[in-house]
């Protein structure tokens, strides 16, 4: 016989051979995504200081933040919270590897952070993954909080649940779902990036403009370029407006699947080649940099194919111009992107669920690319590379 859920969310089903309990448990995950107008660690700021409260506290940071804000941050730390530990991280895809998550635990167990302790992440997506991992672990999980200082860890990385690292030659193959108690995105953090990092965070941004979001795309092909001449400082009210649709939108996707129980997802656009392009450049090619690379080919794939207009793909290659992003690379051939295609089938449940754009805002899947696809892609993002040097000479 079989009894009914009890109260507690645990079942019993009673057979001659045997009795089964099963439990049934929802998780109810809760957390902010805060987009201030000024300073994060500015004396009066209060946002941090609320979010965190007087309990034990690590802090993590990487080289270049310690070196551009490691002062301001530290004095804030000093005056405001209850710190435990700080530690430096190094940053860069090449140091998001397990023993850098160990080096945050060595730190938390060295101070004694206990169990209501939070640790808050400062920095690129790197560190960010890396701290995530490690309050994920530590103690079976503490608090963290994440502050991103790139535009892709605003736009990507920060507004999600899920952080991973690198290990065994495979991109992000060691992971855990967490969400963090509280994200503070900082625009100003944004007046001290690179050309190349604000570009690889305008790939995200295109990403999920161009799969969830039409108005996202047409704002940025209307204001790319100011945005990036002023590192997404003006006309203030369009990049506060970009910052925001492309955290909601990506989580507004992410949403109604959070673990993932379904890995046919629009945001994975633009990651089906790229992790091993990543990979396979040993980290020569910026996160950002592979992903607008897949782009162009999944939208060449999704053109050839008849999927999506033609005028797309040359619409990207306008927003790469203006955003100063490569659209090929030598280390994309055709026997690499089958291996690649080997790869992800892997990372998806043994599915291609290859997302591809059939116009502005929207998506299709794929299950099966083959060579000629991949051919025809190649073949077409390289007659538009010759193209764009050919117009630049004349």
């Amino acid at each position: 016989m079989g009894l009914a859920l009890n109260s507690r969310g645990v079942s019993t089903s009673v057979l001659p051979e045997s009795t089964t309990f099963s439990m049934h448990v929802r998780r109810d995950v809760r957390y902010s995504v805060t987009q201030l107008t000024s300073h994060v660690f500015d004396l009066e700021m209060p946002a941090l200081a609320e979010l965190v409260g007087r309990r034990p506290l690590l802090i993590a940071f990487d080289e270049v933040v310690d070196a551009l804000y490691g002062i301001t941050i530290r004095a804030y730390v000093q005056q405001h919270l209850n710190p435990f530990s700080t530690i430096v991280l190094r940053g860069g895809e090449s140091n998001k590897r397990f023993d850098e998550v160990e080096r945050v635990c060595d730190a938390a167990i060295a101070s004694g952070l206990p169990r209501n302790g939070v640790m808050v992440a400062v920095g690129g997506g790197v560190v960010l993954d890396i701290v995530g991992m490690a309050a994920a672990l530590y103690r079976r999980g503490v608090a963290f909080v994440r502050i991103p200082t790139t535009l892709l860890g605003m736009v990507d990385v920060a507004v999600g649940i899920k952080q991973a690292v690198n290990f065994g030659n495979k991109k992000n193959v060691l992971g855990t779902f967490y969400p963090p108690i509280g994200v503070l995105n900082d625009p100003t953090f944004l007046s001290t990036s690179s050309r190349r990092d604000l570009a690889c965070g305008v790939a995200e941004i295109i990403k999920i403009g161009l799969v969830a979001d039409p108005l996202l795309f047409g704002l940025l092909e209307r204001y790319l370029e100011p945005l990036l001449e002023s590192s997404f400082q003006r006309p203030s009210e369009i990049a506060r407006e970009v910052l925001e649709r492309s955290q909601f939108t990506m989580m507004t996707e992410l949403a109604p699947n959070l673990y993932e129980d379904d890995l046919k997802r629009a945001v994975d656009f633009g990651h089906s080649f790229s992790p091993t392009i990543e990979l396979r450049s040993d980290y020569r090619l910026a996160h950002g940099e592979a992903v607008a690379i897949d782009m162009l080919l999944s939208t060449a794939i999704a053109a050839h194919r008849g999927i999506c207009a033609s005028s797309l793909f040359d619409r990207l290659i306008v927003l790469y111009d203006a955003a100063g992003l490569a659209i090929e690379d030598d280390l994309c051939t055709l026997p690499l992107l089958m291996e690649a295609l080997v790869d992800v089938k892997g990372h998806r449940g043994g599915n291609l669920n290859f997302p591809v754009p059939n116009g502005i805002g929207t998506c299709t899947f794929l299950q099966h690319v083959d060579a000629t696809d991949c051919r025809v892609a190649l073949d077409a993002v390289a007659h538009s590379a010759r193209r764009n040097v050919l117009s630049k000479r004349l």
